[in-house]
């Protein structure tokens, strides 16, 4: 019995230390896909420090935020993939979204004595729809692999349309071929540099995430050996020309203003970062008479009962008292107004928890500030 014992107390201490190291390398793969885009985001906040104009600027950050949050949801679909992101179709014009990512990585690029250069051909010009989200990441994860890897002075994204319409997308350099011992598995999680997973830099992931995000769209992604001329690859993806334009006029945040007046209606915030805390109310001191901040969920329950404010907007996670539970206090009060939850994401276990306690509606962070204008509207 004691053998036995000893020999399941060894089996029990292998499997934890397998889930530790497995635990590690997520932390750690996290680590790194977040780096870059906030590496990016510190260099242009220097750059506003040091003079530069917002007009120049401000579209940089903006593609660099739209990268971050797609990092975000694609990070959450590869630790949880059983709670993938529904495919969000947009319009996008081609040499409109390659513009973003070049502006996005030019800094990066520059720093290590690359350019980026643009060869948008038929079709580049056309609005068309897809998950404009994903080709972005996509995009994004090739040119950034190739500025940290292939030591090359030039990244070319192209771009074509055949007739479907399909898109043909283009990331190629002009540096290091991949190592034929890595291209079998250069799709693979986890798999860096010679395709071992030896190499320090990198998470691994990257092209596994282009490449689940492609395929998902009913895409597909694959490496072309361009000898002696570094690495290069073709992203080929189906398209629609059915474009709803709204489409484009709610992206650009142009979306209609809503018949209902709100201007004079009181709004309760319950956030418990100051940061956010502070932006949000800014927001929606432009829209509304009257904006109340309360930084955990006691207090904003408390001032909430007493003062009966006419739209609720909670986080989720807060010291003390969950945004769940708060709505669920006040739905138990008889509170009868517009409930906004907002959390990180837009599927899971934290939205579950907010319909489940009486929640009109949830929005992910960070607010869009329009869509609120237009549910709000509908709500009251």
């Amino acid at each position: 019995r004691e053998h036995a014992q000893e020999e399941h107390l060894r089996s029990v201490l292998v499997e934890l230390s397998e889930k530790q190291g497995q635990q590690t390398q997520i932390f750690s793969m996290i680590s790194h896909e977040l780096r870059t885009p906030a590496s990016i985001l510190s260099m242009i906040a220097d750059e506003l420090d040091e003079g530069r104009s917002w007009s120049e600027k401000g579209p940089q950050m903006r593609a660099v935020m739209d990268q971050l949050l797609a990092i975000l949801n694609d990070m959450r679909q590869t630790v949880r993939p059983e709670q993938n992101l529904p495919v969000r179709i947009e319009a996008f014009r081609a040499k409109e979204l390659a513009k973003g990512v070049k502006s996005a990585f030019d800094g990066m690029a520059s720093a290590r004595g690359m350019v980026i250069d643009l060869r948008m051909g038929e079709g580049a010009e056309e609005l068309r729809a897809t998950d404009r989200l994903r080709v972005n990441q996509t995009l994004s994860n090739l040119v950034k692999n190739a500025i940290v890897h292939s030591q090359a002075t030039q990244i070319v994204i192209g771009y074509e349309e055949t007739p479907g319409p399909v898109g043909h997308w283009r990331v190629s350099d002009n540096g290091r071929n991949i190592p034929l011992i890595a291209r079998e598995t250069i799709f693979h999680p986890f798999v860096r540099g010679d395709g071992t997973g030896t190499m320090v830099d990198g998470s691994g992931l990257g092209l596994y995430i282009a490449k689940e995000a492609i395929e998902l769209l009913g895409g597909k992604i694959e490496y072309v050996e361009i000898p002696l001329s570094g690495a290069e690859f073709h992203i080929t993806i189906p398209l629609s020309a059915e474009v709803d334009t709204g489409t484009e006029e709610r992206k650009t945040d142009a979306a209609v203003r809503p018949h209902v007046d709100l201007s004079s209606l009181s709004v309760l915030v319950v956030e418990d970062s100051e940061t956010m805390g502070e932006l949000l109310v800014a927001r929606l001191q432009r829209v509304f008479s009257e904006v109340i901040w309360k930084r955990d969920g006691v207090s904003g329950l408390d001032w909430a009962l007493r003062n009966r404010p006419t739209i609720v907007l909670t986080d989720l996670f807060m010291p003390g008292l969950g945004g769940d539970e708060l709505v669920r206090k006040l739905r138990a009060d008889g509170f009868e107004g517009p409930v906004i939850g907002m959390t990180a994401t837009d599927v899971g276990e934290e939205v579950d928890r907010f319909r489940a306690s009486g929640t009109d509606q949830v929005f992910t962070k960070p607010l869009n500030v329009n869509a609120l204008e237009s549910t709000l509207s509908k709500l009251l």
